[in-house]
């Protein structure tokens, strides 16, 4: 081979090669892009059912938190299939990642109605420490007896499943 047609392959093959990762750095900036909307579409959503639950809030003369009437109206559409769980999945996970982070507020405004707590502070204290104790106590029993029901279910269905003919002491088969 010639050198001129040497050269000329190699100068063209790095050409190539740094095209080819121009294009692969821009398909990573168009994804990172298309991420970037996805996650706002998916907030969008969210929030789009955080208003609708403050609007009835105002309408409805229910005491119910507004976020709890937007919670409910979302499970509801997800259950419904008006849209499926994976249009806010992801930014419903970062959202609880950094929920953390939102009780700041809360505990800087408490520190600021210090005035105002400082009474009933041992009151509070008590009530949260048997709420915490109460709500544990129900959860548990909760879960132990849901445990044992599908338990009990399943060891039913199986000696259903395995009865042989006659067996199954209604005389009907």
């Amino acid at each position: 081979q010639h050198p001129k047609h040497f050269i000329f392959c190699s100068f063209f093959s790095i050409n190539v090669q740094r095209v080819v990762r121009l294009r692969s750095r821009y398909f990573i900036f168009l994804k990172k892009e298309i991420l970037q909307m996805k996650f706002l579409k998916q907030f969008g959503i969210i929030l789009v059912f955080s208003f609708i639950g403050e609007l009835l809030n105002h309408v409805l003369p229910l005491p119910v938190p507004a976020s709890i009437y937007g919670i409910i109206l979302m499970f509801t559409c997800l259950k419904l299939g008006f849209f499926p769980l994976s249009e806010i999945e992801e930014t419903g996970r970062f959202l609880i990642e950094i929920m953390p982070l939102m009780f700041i507020p809360a505990a800087v405004g408490l520190l600021e109605a210090w005035d105002i707590i400082r009474s009933v502070w041992i009151l509070y204290l008590v009530v949260t420490i048997f709420s915490t104790i109460f709500v544990m106590a129900v959860s548990g029993m909760t879960t132990q007896y849901m445990i044992r029901y599908s338990a009990s279910k399943k060891a039913a269905l199986k000696k259903a499943l395995s009865a042989k003919e006659g067996e199954c002491g209604y005389g009907i088969f």
